[in-house]
This record gives C-alpha cells, sequence and structure tokens, in this order.
C-alpha cells in the first residue's frame, strides 16, 4: 500500500491496518526467536560434536 492510499484511509481502516500489522509484527517476532533458538541449538551441538572429535 502507498503512502497515498494509506493517507486516504479512514479512522476506522487505519484501525484496522494498525491491528492487522501489529498481529503481523508479534507473529514475526515469535518466528524470530525461534529461529534464534534453533540457531543456537546448532551452533551448540556443532561446538560439541567438533569437541568430541579432538577438533579445534
Amino acid at each position: 500500500m502507498t503512502d497515498k492510499e494509506v493517507r486516504k484511509l479512514g479512522r476506522k481502516d487505519l484501525v484496522e491496518l494498525l491491528y492487522y500489522l501489529s498481529k503481523e509484527n508479534d507473529m514475526l517476532r515469535e518466528e524470530n526467536t525461534q529461529l534464534k533458538e534453533r540457531l543456537d541449538a546448532l551452533v551448540g551441538e556443532a561446538i560439541a560434536a567438533r569437541q568430541t572429535s579432538g577438533e579445534t
């Protein structure tokens, strides 16, 4: 949606847009948290595997 289109929206539409953008933002933050946790786990596994194989 362009800036021009957003400027033409009424209060009700703006509130609705804000609501859905907020929900999307929450979902993306949750996904980001899950991906960070998965990355941390994979890095931890890689470090542990490297240490057990004797590599430095």
